[in-house]
């Protein structure tokens, strides 16, 4: 049996390649099941050494993080020749990572874009 810790994306997506291989696994949870509304009461102190804001509750930083996925570390695996562009479109895919829906986007960001396209 394996077991991981944390369910956040990472997390599961291993427990799922693990169970689709018929490996017997068992996620572990340091937090609360949280209705993806009260997200914004969980995140972790902010550390300024990561480049994503953590949470503990169940789905760690993936709930919280409003689906916004972040090819983290990229260009410093990059340096030591290290390529994950395969692994991070899989993972994309599999949990159907797309550009934002123009009706999800607000009117503020939406005159801060035009007004961002204006200037030289």
């Amino acid at each position: 049996m394996v077991i991981i810790v944390g369910s956040g994306a990472g997390g599961a997506i291993i427990a799922r390649e693990l169970a689709k291989n018929e490996i017997p696994v068992t996620i572990i949870e340091k937090g609360p099941y949280i209705d993806s509304k009260d997200a914004f009461n969980y995140y972790d102190a902010y550390n300024d050494s990561v480049d994503l804001l953590t949470t503990t509750c169940v789905g760690g930083a993936t709930i919280v993080s409003m689906s916004n996925m972040v090819r983290a570390l990229d260009s410093e695996l990059h340096e030591y020749g290290i390529d994950i562009s395969d692994e991070y479109e899989y993972v994309e895919e599999l949990v159907g990572v797309h550009d934002l829906d123009d009706s999800h986007i607000g009117k503020g960001t939406q005159l801060f874009w035009m007004l961002e396209g204006n200037l030289d």
